[in-house]
């Protein structure tokens, strides 16, 4: 099966010459700063670029709008998106999956407090969040906001809006700091975040300690836009298909070089030939989050925040909920037990 595929992706680059023209925007969404996620990707692009004989340049956001106005404009073609900002370009903006990373493909929302705080448990925090500071992400923050406002705050009956005595909202990385210098008393990150940053930022993590650990979320996927030549999206596919992995005429030293880049962005461990990289993908692997975003939405109706027919709303959301395929990936409440 391997062997097919990669016989498919020699055909694609032989059959096609490389598209000369426009540069081709990419997208970044990271939780990483700006300056951290352009150094990390941009390696990875120039080879893109030369691969396609197009300049591919990236443009990183701030925050999901963004990201999303980007796609929609056609300022950029391709991009890497968070799970929720992604469902948001394939509806709004003519995205489409095309590419999912291969090593490490779940991640999880973390609650974390001060290594010194008093509170060993979600629940005593509750109990004290009106004299508190949170910290979440951007509202469409799968890991930030999303994932923990459906299984964390939600079975426990709260709104962190309205239980905290006020709620930050800034990046991972800010965050992160924001707890271990004591400027806030707790946040909802990403478990990803975390692992870079006990890499690059020891200090910092070593300062901070988890209460929470969400169920499994699917990582970040490629997106390009739908309306691509499907010969350019071809070559596309296939450059991010055989990153990091033996190819037709790749030499030793570039295979390391692409392991040591994608090592960079976490998408790979340097120490397993066998693993790493990008896989296929399609719509339907957002479909977990979108699960997620219309229980979400049920909740707020059921609340009264959105007024109007209650019955009918909620009945059109279960609709909605049964039409979507299955998928083993599940955002059921889980318990408020510390990771371990």
């Amino acid at each position: 099966m391997v062997a097919a595929l990669f016989l498919s992706l020699f055909l694609i680059v032989t059959a096609f010459p490389a598209s000369a023209g426009d540069s081709l925007g990419f997208a970044l969404l990271s939780a990483r700063s700006q300056a951290d996620a352009e150094a990390a990707w941009r390696p990875l692009l120039s080879r893109l670029s030369d691969w396609l004989g197009v300049t591919v340049e990236p443009h990183w956001y701030p925050d999901y709008a963004g990201a999303v106005w980007a796609m929609r404009t056609d300022r950029d073609r391709l991009g890497s998106f968070g799970n929720k900002a992604a469902i948001e370009a394939v509806d709004k903006a003519r995205g489409a999956v095309f590419a999912a990373p291969a090593a490490a493909p779940l991640y999880h929302s973390v609650l974390i407090v001060r290594r010194d705080s008093p509170f060993t448990s979600p629940e005593a925090l509750f109990r004290a969040a009106p004299g508190l500071t949170l910290g979440m992400g951007d509202q469409n923050s799968t890991s930030g906001t999303v994932v923990p406002r459906l299984t964390l705050f939600q079975p426990h009956g709260l709104d962190p809006q309205d239980s905290f005595l006020r709620v930050v909202v800034a990046s991972h990385p800010d965050n992160v700091a924001a707890v271990a210098d004591g400027r806030i008393d707790a946040a909802t990150v990403s478990s990803k975040i975390l692992l870079h940053l006990a890499r690059t930022r020891p200090d910092r993590v070593a300062a901070v300690r988890e209460l929470w650990r969400s169920p499994p979320i699917p990582a970040d996927p490629l997106l390009w836009d739908r309306d691509l030549p499907e010969p350019l999206r071809a070559r596309i596919q296939a450059f991010f298909l055989q990153l990091g992995r033996p190819f037709p005429g790749k030499s030793p030293a570039t295979l390391a070089e692409e392991r040591a880049e994608l090592a960079r962005l976490d998408l790979i461990d340097p120490t397993d030939p066998d693993q790493g990289g990008f896989v296929p993908a399609d719509d339907s692997y957002l479909v977990p989050v979108r699960r997620l975003d219309l229980l979400e939405k049920r909740w707020r109706i059921i609340r009264g925040a959105d007024g109007g027919d209650l019955a009918a709303q909620v009945a059109a959301i279960d609709r909605q909920l049964a039409a979507l395929a299955p998928s083993s990936v599940s955002f059921a409440p889980s318990d408020s037990r510390p990771a371990e």
